[in-house]
C-alpha cells in the first residue's frame, strides 16, 4: 500500500474517533453536567419556597408577638373586661392582619377566651371543636413560660391546615410573670399558595396526601421525600417538576409541594452540545481533506520526489549529485499565521473592553438611582415619624389637662360612658366622686396664680398616685376634680375610697417655703341609683359636692343622702 493511501486511511480513522469521542463525552459529560446544574437550580427553587413558607410562618409569628407583648392584652388576662374585646376583636383586626383565630389560654392550659372570623363571608364564626381537642392534646401550645420562644407551625385538623403560632402573655416591656398564653392563626386555603407562587415566581401545587392518586408523579416521589428533602422529576423535554415535603408542628407529613420548572437550561444546553457537534464534524471534514491535501503538495509529493532522486543516484552511482527540492520556507507562513491570529485576538480584546465599560456605565447609572431611592424613602420615613409624633401631640392636646396632665372632660366623659355600659351589662355599679378644693380662690388672691397652679399640680399628681389602676381622675375646670369607680359592690369601697383620698390629698404641701393644710369637699354618686345617664350621675355628684361644703371641711356627702330629694330633680 502507498504512503499517500495509509496517510488518508489513518487520518479519516483518527478523525471519526475523534468525532466519536467527542460525541460521547457530550453525552457522558456535558450532558450529564446540563442536568446536574438544572438539578441545582431545581432545588434552590425548592428552598426559596420553603423559606418563603417559613417567612410567612415568621410574620405570623411577629404579629402575635405584638398582641402577647401588650399591657392591654396583660390586663385582660386578668379580669377579662369587656372594653378590650369590644375594641380589639372587631373584623377590622381579623381582616387586616389576614388571621383567623385569636385563643388566650390561662397558664394552668384550660381555655380562656377566643375569637374566630371567616374571611370569606366577612363575619364571625365557631371556633372548630377539633381545633380545641388538638390544643388540649398538645399542652406545649397553649402551656408558654417566660423564657419560652414560642410555638409556630402547621397544624392539620379535618377542617383544613392551620397556621398557628403561640406565645406568653407578657406586658409590653416583655416581663412576667405570664398571665397565659396567645395563640393565632389562619387556614391555610389555596389563596395561600397563590401568594407563594407570586412571591416565588413559580407555579405551585399543592397535594394533600389524600389526592396523591391523582398525581402520579406525586405519588411516586413520595417515599423518597420521606428520607430526603427534595425530588427532582423531568416530566418531559420543555417541562420538569421539584416536590418538597410539607409537615405539621409535629413532622408528620400533611402533603407535597409541586413546583413547575421549565427546562430552558437543559434545552438550550442540548442545542449548544448538537451546535457544537455540528461545527465539530464541518470543520473535521475541512480539516481533513485540507490536511491531505497539504500533505500530498507540501509533503508527500516532495518526499516522493526526493525518493526519486535517490533512487536515481543509487541506480546510476552519481554519488556526487545533490538532491534537490523547489518549494518556499513554511515557517514564514506559519509566523505570518501566527502574527494574523494575535491580530484577531487582538481586535476581540479590544471589542470586549468597550462593551465592559458600556456595562459599567449603566451599572454606575443603575447606582445612583438606586441610592436617590434610597434617599426618597429615607425622607419619606423621617415625614411619617413627625406625623405619628404629630397625631400624639394632637391626641395629648385633645383628650389631656395641659397644666395637671390628667385627662380632660372630653376623654373622662368618653371612659366613664365606657365604664357605664359595662356595669350595665355585669350589673355592677360605678361611683361618681366630685372633688372640690376649699377656699381656692382666697389662696389665688393671696398667693398668685403660680403659686396657685403648683397647688393643683401636687393634687393631681396626688390623685394619680393613690388612684394607680383602681379609678380614673380627671380635672373639670379651676379647683375642680372629677374620679369615676368601677365595679363597686357596695358604699364600703366608695367610703374606703373617699377616706384614702382625703388621708393622701389633704397631708400638708409647701410651695416657695411655704406651708399649707388643704382642704376638700366631695359629693358622690351612684349609677345607677342616682342617674341613669353620665350627665345625671355626674350633676347628682356635683349637688352633693355642694352639700359636702356646708360642712366643715375634708367632708363628703352622697347624693343619696340629701333631703328633699325630688325638689333638686329639676337641677339634673
Amino acid at each position: 500500500m502507498k504512503l499517500q493511501s495509509k496517510v488518508f486511511i489513518i487520518l479519516t480513522i483518527l478523525w471519526i474517533i475523534v468525532c466519536l469521542g467527542i460525541y460521547i463525552d457530550s453525552k457522558l459529560t456535558l450532558e450529564h453536567d446540563y442536568k446536574k446544574v438544572e438539578k441545582n437550580l431545581a432545588e434552590k427553587d425548592m428552598k426559596r419556597v420553603n423559606s418563603a413558607i417559613n417567612n410567612k410562618l415568621l410574620a405570623l409569628r411577629l404579629y402575635t408577638n405584638s398582641w402577647s407583648e401588650w399591657d392591654d392584652a396583660y390586663e385582660f388576662m386578668a379580669n377579662k373586661n369587656e372594653k378590650f374585646i369590644l375594641s380589639s376583636f372587631v373584623p377590622g383586626t381579623f381582616i387586616s392582619a389576614n388571621i383567623n383565630f385569636f385563643l388566650f389560654y390561662e397558664t394552668n392550659g384550660n381555655f380562656y377566651y377566643g375569637r374566630a372570623f371567616d374571611l370569606g363571608k366577612k363575619q364571625f364564626t365557631i371556633i372548630p371543636t377539633n381545633l380545641l381537642s388538638f390544643l388540649n392534646n398538645h399542652l406545649s401550645f397553649v402551656m408558654q413560660k417566660l423564657s419560652s420562644p414560642g410555638l409556630v407551625g402547621i397544624i392539620s385538623i379535618p377542617e383544613g391546615n392551620i397556621a398557628m403560632s403561640s406565645l406568653p402573655v407578657l406586658t409590653s416591656d416583655g416581663k412576667g410573670p405570664v398571665r397565659g398564653t396567645l395563640l393565632m392563626g389562619y387556614f391555610i386555603t389555596p389563596e395561600f399558595f397563590n401568594t407563594l407562587a407570586q412571591t416565588v415566581g413559580l407555579k405551585i401545587t399543592f397535594i394533600s396526601l389524600p389526592e396523591l392518586s391523582k398525581y402520579p408523579l406525586a405519588k411516586q416521589t413520595y417515599a423518597q421525600l420521606l428520607n430526603q428533602p427534595y425530588q427532582f422529576v423531568a416530566k418531559d423535554v420543555s417541562t420538569a417538576y421539584g416536590f418538597t415535603m410539607l409537615k405539621d408542628i409535629n413532622n408528620h407529613p400533611i402533603g407535597i409541594l409541586q413546583i413547575e420548572l421549565p427546562r430552558y437550561l437543559y434545552n438550550e444546553g442540548l442545542i449548544t452540545i448538537y451546535h457544537y457537534l455540528l461545527i465539530v464534524i464541518l470543520l473535521g471534514i475541512i480539516i481533513l481533506i485540507t490536511t491531505i491535501y497539504l500533505l500530498k503538495t507540501l509533503v508527500l509529493n516532495r518526499i516522493l520526489n526526493v525518493n526519486k532522486q535517490i533512487i536515481d543516484i543509487n541506480s546510476q552511482g552519481h554519488f556526487n549529485n545533490r538532491i534537490k527540492i523547489s518549494g518556499h520556507d513554511e515557517i514564514t507562513q506559519l509566523i505570518s499565521s501566527i502574527n494574523y491570529m494575535l491580530e484577531l485576538i487582538e481586535l476581540s480584546q479590544e471589542e470586549l473592553k468597550y462593551r465592559i465599560s458600556l456595562r459599567t456605565k449603566d451599572m454606575e447609572k443603575l447606582f445612583r438611582l438606586n441610592r436617590n431611592l434610597f434617599k426618597e424613602m429615607s425622607k419619606q420615613r423621617s415625614i411619617e415619624a413627625k406625623l405619628r409624633e404629630d397625631e400624639k401631640l394632637l391626641r395629648k392636646m385633645a383628650y389631656y389637662d395641659t397644666l395637671t396632665g390628667l385627662p380632660n372632660r372630653a376623654l373622662f366623659n368618653e371612659l366613664l360612658q365606657q365604664a357605664l355600659a359595662h356595669a350595665e351589662h355585669s350589673q355592677s355599679k360605678v361611683a361618681i366622686l366630685f372633688i372640690d378644693v376649699d377656699k381656692f380662690k382666697k389662696m389665688n388672691d393671696t398667693y398668685g396664680h403660680d403659686f396657685g397652679d403648683n397647688f393643683l399640680k401636687i393634687i393631681a399628681l396626688r390623685l394619680k398616685q393613690i388612684l394607680k389602676d383602681n379609678g380614673v381622675a380627671a380635672r373639670l375646670a379651676g379647683d375642680e376634680f372629677i374620679v369615676f369607680l368601677s365595679d363597686i359592690k357596695d358604699t364600703s369601697m366608695v367610703d374606703s375610697a373617699a377616706v384614702s383620698i382625703f388621708e393622701y390629698l389633704t397631708a400638708s404641701i409647701t410651695i416657695d417655703n411655704i406651708r399649707f393644710d388643704p382642704t376638700l369637699s366631695i359629693g358622690i354618686s351612684l349609677y345607677p341609683d342616682d342617674g341613669k345617664t353620665l350627665i345625671q350621675i355626674i350633676n347628682a355628684a356635683d349637688l352633693a359636692m355642694y352639700y359636702a361644703k356646708k360642712k366643715e371641711g375634708n367632708s363628703y356627702h352622697y347624693y343619696s343622702e340629701i333631703e328633699n330629694l325630688h325638689s333638686s330633680t329639676p337641677y339634673l
